[in-house]
């Protein structure tokens, strides 16, 4: 703290005055008005000091909530790859027992002409 001016040390609060305008000095009210300035900064230091550290455990509460929010998106994002592999799978061996049905299903067309085929030529040499 400033030390304060004591009131007997003045002369005259005109001659303060005059000489604050004359040479830029400090008055006895300049003094009060300072230690009112320091006084009120003092006052509120108390409530900086704890909004600083209001603000550092916010910040350490989120530092937190990041890293688990982080982990969490990691392991979505492993079992969405795993899904999408699986499908992958499932996909390629669905489209080879499709292919496999067409192919039978083609196959056995192609058996089924040649049989009827067989047939009419059978019955047809019959009926002669």
């Amino acid at each position: 703290m400033l030390p304060r001016l004591d009131k007997r040390r003045a002369i005259s609060s005109t001659v303060g005055s005059m000489l604050k305008w004359a040479f830029g000095t400090v008055t006895l009210l300049d003094v009060k008005k300072l230690h009112r300035t320091v006084d009120e900064m003092h006052r509120t230091e108390g409530d900086i000091i704890h909004s600083v550290n209001h603000q550092m455990t916010y910040l350490k509460n989120l530092d937190s909530a990041v890293k688990f929010n982080t982990e969490a998106v990691e392991t979505l994002s492993d079992k969405v790859k795993a899904i999408t592999i699986d499908s992958n799978k499932w996909k390629d061996e669905i489209d080879i027992a499709i292919h496999w049905l067409n192919y039978t299903i083609y196959n056995y067309g192609n058996t089924f002409t040649y049989i009827r085929q067989l047939e009419l030529l059978f019955w047809g040499y019959e009926l002669w």
